[in-house]
């Protein structure tokens, strides 16, 4: 999924006056299969969005398959799983399904029932996410859903007899939170907006990146300068330097329904019942009714614990040497990410 859709969604899921959590890594899985199924209009919207624009089939495929593989991590637990729900009246053509079994690893279970799908959530994040739907659905043939299970240590945890309760301003709210500290050199960057921090796990490549805005600068500034642009010249812009660092423990939920953002994101024809065009799913009219997402990100002296659920609903329709201070005593955005640009989590603290 391309930095700038990512940028641009989370640009209209955040709320500026509570905690908010996306997983991007989820929703490009979930969104997979329905874009393989998709022609016209809908297909040449998912694809921009996805950050397809020219690639053969063959080559989305690859980096679909290639997403669930993560034999590379020796201490680390990124664990996806897939699944799709049928109605008993609804039946995919058969290339559709081999496509979701053999590229997405997807189990395919009927009926469509929130109680199994609830569970089959619970079970693949570690009973992190109990439920993904309440009591109701709306009417509809197929559900995509996707499980993220994400766990990492610190490749330095933090030192939990030096965490003490001390202040954190939000908004003109002064919090006691209990922060973490550490003095090591880590890659860093500051200007007069603000300053970015990396934090590696154990495993190369994995790393949280926070950004905390500068004491005259705010989070919803911050948001709304953001660019992929400016997110890559952030992350090209670190350099190893002694930093001191203090860090509140935090645990962020979101639950998102996604439709409106999407569509400001440039999908519109998919949850438009008479433009919609999913017919390499089947025959007849379909449209995505509902996108909707839950994410949790715990992080603490050892490392983060993270998990997500998101599930696409369809329906029928019509057819320096100097030491550093990285003090995140106030709101910060956060990215859990992989060096190859994968976003596993964003989301931002208001309240640690």
């Amino acid at each position: 999924m391309k930095l700038e859709s990512i940028i641009n969604l989370y640009r209209n899921v955040f709320n500026d006056r509570e905690n908010t959590a996306i997983s991007p890594f989820s929703l490009y899985a979930s969104l997979g299969p329905a874009f393989m199924g998709s022609t016209g209009t809908t297909r040449s919207e998912l694809e921009h969005f996805l950050g397809f624009d020219g690639f053969q089939q063959s080559d989305i495929l690859s980096a679909y398959e290639s997403l669930f593989s993560f034999d590379s991590f020796e201490n680390a637990e990124i664990l996806p799983a897939n699944s799709l729900w049928l109605s008993r009246s609804f039946s995919p053509k058969e290339q559709f399904l081999e496509l979701c079994k053999k590229s997405f690893l997807t189990d395919v279970y009927t009926p469509i029932n929130i109680d199994a799908i609830n569970t089959w959530v619970s079970d693949k994040t570690a009973g992190k996410i109990s439920a993904l739907f309440d009591d109701s659905l709306p009417a509809c043939e197929m559900i995509i859903a996707n499980a993220l299970y994400f766990r990492a240590d610190w490749r330095k945890s933090f030192d939990e007899a030096k965490t003490s309760e001390e202040d954190f301003v939000s908004f003109g709210r002064t919090l006691k939170v209990n922060m973490m500290h550490q003095q090591e050199r880590l890659a860093f960057m500051e200007n007069e907006y603000f300053s970015a921090l990396s934090l590696p796990y154990a495993d190369d490549g994995l790393s949280m990146l926070i950004l905390l805005p500068s004491m005259d600068y705010t989070l919803p500034e911050l948001v709304a300068k953001m660019s992929a642009s400016l997110f890559n010249d952030i992350v090209s812009s670190l350099s190893f330097q002694k930093v001191k660092v203090s860090l509140p423990v935090f645990k962020v939920f979101g639950e998102s329904r996604l439709n409106e953002s999407l569509q400001k994101s440039g999908v519109s024809a998919a949850f438009n019942p008479a433009a919609a065009d999913f017919s390499g799913i089947a025959d007849g009219p379909l449209f995505v009714s509902l996108v909707k997402q839950k994410c949790l990100v715990e992080v603490a002296e050892k490392g983060t614990e993270a998990s997500a659920a998101t599930a696409v609903v369809m329906s029928r329709g019509m057819f320096g040497a100097s030491e550093k201070v990285f003090n995140a005593d106030r709101p910060f955005l956060f990215a859990v990410m992989h060096k190859d640009g994968t976003v596993y989590f964003l989301g931002s603290v208001l309240v640690p």
